[in-house]
């Protein structure tokens, strides 16, 4: 696989209207989206990657987390059977990544800090997907693949991970969320982020 799917990332427009700048983008989420509507016995498995790591869900179910750590120079991918958890009609896929610089993880006295252990390329919130979605009778029905299926992206500027004068010192971070500007449902099926705060992806 691996053949026609592309490195989504988050749009600057979102950045900026996030009031978030250069330098400031270790320790966050950022919360990717797909709806594909899906006839009854379809297949799909997927291959999936991210920088720096993933969770998966499909229609508001946890499906795995990822990826294997790799290093500059080696990206590691799983690849997932999904056919479960197919419905007919309206299917969710959603994505949270979450984003460790390593130049920032250098620094752990830093207020915001990256965590080592799953730190990957300096390229920010970073997510590639690979899948098509077959009907019965084995005919192409549809895409889950990055670059061709209509992914949305919401950049999480409600949620920290942090250290002090004390974690630094432990190799821990400490997390702080501002619950009122979480968006609770961008995961949920079949309802999902509000209209008007994702932005397309392609």
């Amino acid at each position: 696989m691996w053949s026609e799917a592309k490195w989504l990332k988050v749009p600057m427009e979102e950045i900026q209207r996030k009031k978030i700048y250069h330098g400031d983008m270790t320790g966050r989420f950022a919360y990717f989206r797909c709806e594909a509507q899906v006839p009854e016995g379809a297949r799909l498995t997927a291959d999936i990657s991210a920088s720096s790591r993933y969770r998966l869900w499909v229609n508001g179910k946890p499906v795995l987390s990822g990826p294997c750590k790799g290093d500059e120079k080696r990206q590691y991918y799983e690849t997932v059977e999904l056919t479960d958890l197919l419905v007919p009609g309206r299917n969710v896929f959603c994505a949270q990544v979450l984003y460790h610089d390593p130049n920032t993880a250098e620094i752990q006295t830093d207020e915001r800090v990256a965590v080592y252990g799953v730190m990957g390329v300096a390229a920010g919130h970073r997510l590639a997907v690979e899948g098509d979605i077959f009907d019965q009778d084995g005919a192409a029905a549809g895409t889950v693949t990055t670059g061709r299926a209509d992914w949305r992206v919401w950049l999480d500027n409600s949620f920290y991970l942090k250290s002090s004068d004390i974690t630094c010192f432990l190799g821990a971070v400490t997390e702080e969320i501002d619950f009122s500007r979480t968006p609770a449902h961008w995961k949920a099926w079949p309802r999902g982020m509000p209209q008007g705060k994702s932005l397309p992806v392609q």
